[in-house]
């Protein structure tokens, strides 16, 4: 039986996580568009949308990028530890909270670039 080690499992959930990040830039990059009448000030207003939400992205892969050092940290703790149930208890309750946090700010940002 083939069980996976807590970094193997680590990498695994990071991996996830870009593939979403990637699946989601290419919702936002890619698509139909038609053309109507524009003005000049309806193509400043989307130019400021979309600088938004390019800083917005920006400021999200930073997030991430903090996120996989803490658990990387993490991971790299509990590989050195030998210690206590409760040690080990607090290591995964640290970790899963990354992890929601992660998350929430992944949906917050699918959120607003759908408004």
């Amino acid at each position: 039986m083939n069980v996976l080690t807590k970094k193997e499992k680590a990498i695994l959930i990071i991996m996830a996580v870009f593939m979403g990040i990637i699946i989601f830039c290419s919702f936002i990059f890619t698509g139909c568009q038609s053309q109507g009448l524009v003005n000049d000030g309806t193509i400043l207003k989307y130019q400021q949308q979309v600088d938004r939400l390019e800083e917005e992205l920006r400021n999200r892969d930073r997030a991430v990028e903090n996120a996989i050092r803490e658990l990387g940290a993490i991971t790299s703790r509990s590989e050195g530890m030998e210690g206590t149930v409760d040690e080990l208890i607090e290591l995964f309750t640290e970790y899963q909270q990354r992890v929601d946090k992660l998350l929430y700010d992944y949906d917050r940002v699918r959120t607003q670039t759908k408004e």
